[in-house]
């Protein structure tokens, strides 16, 4: 018997998936930081977030999946509350089609 497979595993296209970029900027911005401060936090906690990645996330483009946890984790959050709720939302009604 195929049971679905959680959500998260169905939001990584390629590797990637989109993040909601709103969340990603009031987080930023929360903590008074600019872009290039958290690519630089991020390297000083050795985890791998390019500034060019957080600039591809916060316009909304696909990042890799590693990206979006280590920036949950630079943030302190869930990385399901970074992932796009509409992709998510997409890909689960897919998966639930496809069923």
């Amino acid at each position: 018997m195929n049971q679905p497979m959680p959500i998260l595993l169905h939001t990584v296209a390629n590797g990637r998936t989109p993040l909601d970029a709103p969340q990603l900027k009031v987080l930023r911005q929360r903590a008074c930081l600019s872009q290039e401060a958290v690519s630089e936090g991020c390297l000083e906690r050795r985890l791998c977030v390019s500034l060019a990645s957080i600039k591809r996330a916060e316009a909304g483009k696909a990042v890799l999946y590693r990206t979006a946890r280590h920036l949950a984790t630079f943030y302190g959050v869930e990385v399901m509350t970074l992932i796009c709720r509409r992709h998510t939302d997409a890909t689960a009604a897919a998966q639930h089609h496809h069923v």
